[in-house]
């Protein structure tokens, strides 16, 4: 059975208000999700020079002063050989808060947000329990197929007890709900990439899950590292809009 049921959109969410830490503009959401991935399964090349001018960014925020990734090298780890392989790291130091904050503006979470949140909220409580380590180890490794069962392995009630006992007031439930409710969307929506529709070299489900998870991932790191700068997400779905249209030539 799963593990959440309807009921749970019912939360009460006035515990989920608060100054907001990330501006509105750099919360990826679904929409986003699907822009992108719909966009890979058409023009591949866009993809690899998106993804490497933003790892290129972030590297540069973080100090470095040369390019370290080139397009062509990107779009064939992303639609090559060895496709399965290629992760980008989630961003080690992201706050609780900024977390918190895609939640309260209906972004998309995965489930590696809520392992980043649940390490700092336990940690700051000096909380170790039982509880905890039964919910990380299902909020770790995100698996590489958008699923949903990786959350369902968690049961309710952990994820109640353990939000009583951080004190959070219905925050880590309403996470788990997001993740849920994401993978369903992605789940159903990924189910159209197979019809005969698609052009001859489509990617798998399993391939545009994992597209999906490194474009989230990536966000994660341009919001953190560029908190006041909007222009990347605003450039981001203006330019999938145009590669998107049907009378947008590549």
């Amino acid at each position: 059975m799963p593990v959440f049921t309807p009921e749970f959109r019912r939360l009460d969410n006035r515990n989920l208000q608060g100054a907001a830490v990330i501006g509105e503009e750099t919360v990826p959401t679904l929409h986003d999700v699907e822009a992108f991935v719909t966009c890979a399964r058409t023009n591949k090349q866009a993809i690899g020079v998106w993804v490497a001018n933003s790892l290129n960014k972030i590297a540069s925020l973080q100090g470095e002063v040369i390019p370290l990734f080139e397009p062509e090298m990107i779009e064939n780890l992303l639609f090559g050989p060895l496709w399965q392989r290629y992760e980008v790291q989630y961003p080690q130091d992201i706050s609780a808060e900024d977390i918190l904050d895609i939640l309260r503006q209906n972004g998309v979470l995965i489930l590696s947000d809520i392992r980043a949140y649940l390490r700092q909220i336990a940690g700051r409580k000096q909380t170790s329990s039982e509880k905890l380590d039964v919910l990380l180890k299902g909020a770790g490794k995100e698996e590489s197929r958008v699923e949903i069962g990786p959350v369902e392995r968690v049961k309710m009630i952990d994820v109640l007890l353990l939000d009583q006992e951080l004190e959070q007031e219905g925050k880590i439930v309403a996470m788990y709900w997001s993740v849920c409710l994401f993978h369903e969307a992605m789940l159903s929506w990924l189910g159209h990439s197979s019809e005969p529709s698609v052009a001859h070299e489509a990617l798998s489900a399993e391939q545009e899950s994992r597209l999906a998870l490194v474009f989230i991932t990536i966000c994660r790191r341009l919001q953190h590292a560029s908190k006041n700068d909007t222009a990347w997400i605003r450039d981001l779905r203006q330019r999938f809009e145009q590669l998107n249209s049907p009378n947008t030539l590549r």
